[in-house]
């Protein structure tokens, strides 16, 4: 899709090429798609434009090409601004203090700590993620199903999530991180993708899936409002 949504009162999330690793990745598609080209076995991360401290927020991630060893060649996840030194690092898989992420083969990096399988996904899969910061819960899903057993609609008792370190006093940016050969497409309510053209609670974004009740597309108009 080649024309923005965006308009002098709302502007949607993009990644930032200004909040990447040393070794820095390629942007294209409005700073949408996200390329590591490289040919050594390093990993390059990315974090969005607008960063939150509170609400919930919902994303989408299409996977194009899962790099390097396949199954762990792509993370999904967000990461506290605050806390995470990727911007200093020239390789970064989302994987230390302050960041969180699934990779394709299936584990989960909480805060810098192996929480194990939770499920895996693949080359044209969509990734989902659901960041609940009032309730410092995170949860991930793949085309259409939320795995673990996770529902973001469940509050503090945090059904199938994972807990957020000090989500009630940093701000989190959402990222994504890929070996070489690695690429995907960020949605965060304008997409570079088609899709079924789902809309949040405040008829805001466009997704493939339906945002869980209650969480947001990463926008300034709701930024203002919730964030």
């Amino acid at each position: 899709i080649d024309q923005t949504t965006d308009t002098p009162t709302n502007n949607f999330a993009t990644l930032n090429p200004l909040a990447t690793t040393k070794t820095q990745g390629v942007l294209s598609e409005g700073n949408l798609e996200f390329d590591n080209p490289g040919a050594s076995d390093n990993w390059e991360a990315v974090a969005s434009t607008i960063a939150v401290t509170s609400g919930k927020w919902y994303f989408e991630y299409k996977v194009i090409d899962g790099g390097a060893s396949v199954g762990n060649g792509s993370q999904v996840g967000f990461l506290n601004y605050d806390v995470s030194n990727f911007q200093s690092d020239a390789n970064s898989d989302l994987a230390a203090t302050g960041e969180y992420g699934w990779y394709g083969a299936g584990n989960t990096f909480i805060n810098g700590s192996d929480a194990g399988v939770i499920s895996s996904y693949t080359d044209g899969d969509i990734v989902m993620v659901a960041m609940d910061l009032d309730n410092s819960k995170a949860y991930w899903g793949k085309n259409g199903t939320w795995v673990n057993s996770g529902d973001p609609t469940s509050g503090a008792t945090g059904t199938g999530g994972h807990t957020i370190v000090s989500a009630s006093s940093n701000a989190f940016a959402i990222a994504v991180a890929h070996r070489e050969g690695g690429n995907g497409q960020a949605n965060f309510g304008n997409p570079t993708f088609t899709g079924t053209d789902q809309s949040d609670g405040n008829s805001r974004g466009s997704f493939e899936y339906a945002p869980p009740s209650g969480y947001l597309s990463l926008c300034t108009a709701n930024l203002s409002e919730y964030g």
